[in-house]
């Protein structure tokens, strides 16, 4: 082959790489989280937030593995470490939700945080999430409410090849429900995990009133 040749092949090569790359989304055969709500990395909206209407965050997902039987969300804040747990440094856990049916491609709008008045009602588990500490009723979604700074809040959702998660129930808390994901992974029934990230700023008290899922104000 002359150089030409080499170098019109190399060309066609390249072009092909281009629009492959180009035509194919770039977390293709993966299992992917997002939400219409904000982009990873970006900002969570405050109505998702105790600064706002604390409604529970948008989120849908695609691409599961084959082989999945059901899926795991978790959302926990990185910025916040809660204590040690059982599985090691344990962070405040905001939503733990689990035995979620993979043809359930998103979740539903659900409640707010405490509201007991729907409790059964979703073909899924749902816990309690670490506001419970401060005496607040905290099962389900309790939004993002850094008390200063930024913080990240990660979004983490597991694909297990079995049914159930077991040895839980509706309003296990948060160490009960990772150490059971963790026996899961130890097992091998996890076969995929898909992650995103928000943001949320600490706001200024000034301008905003914390709330408890309905209405009231309240400050931790």
């Amino acid at each position: 082959m002359n150089r030409e040749n080499r170098k019109s092949t190399t060309h066609h090569v390249v072009y092909t790489a281009i629009a492959l790359a180009l035509a194919l989304p770039a977390d293709a055969g993966y299992m992917v989280v997002k939400s219409p709500a904000f982009i990873s990395e970006g900002r969570i909206p405050d109505r998702y937030t105790c600064y706002g209407l604390n409604q529970t965050l948008p989120l849908h997902w695609f691409q599961y593995p084959d082989g999945t039987e059901s899926l795991v969300l978790i959302m926990r804040d990185l910025d916040a470490p809660w204590g040690e747990g059982q599985s090691g440094n344990h962070l405040f856990y905001h939503w733990l939700v689990w035995n979620i049916p993979p043809t359930l491609e998103r979740i539903p709008p659900i409640r707010p945080e405490g509201d007991a008045s729907m409790v059964g009602d979703e073909p899924f588990d749902q816990g309690t999430n670490d506001f419970f500490k401060f005496g607040k009723d905290a099962y389900g979604y309790g939004g993002p409410c850094p008390p200063h700074g930024v913080h990240r809040y990660e979004i983490k959702l597991y694909a297990l090849d079995e049914r159930r998660l077991t040895g839980l129930r509706r309003g296990s808390n948060s160490t009960e429900v990772i150490d059971a994901i963790r026996i899961a992974q130890e097992h091998g029934h996890v076969l995929e995990v898909a992650v995103m990230i928000g943001r949320v700023p600490a706001a200024d008290p000034k301008r905003y009133a914390r709330t408890n899922g309905h209405g009231q104000p309240t400050f931790i």
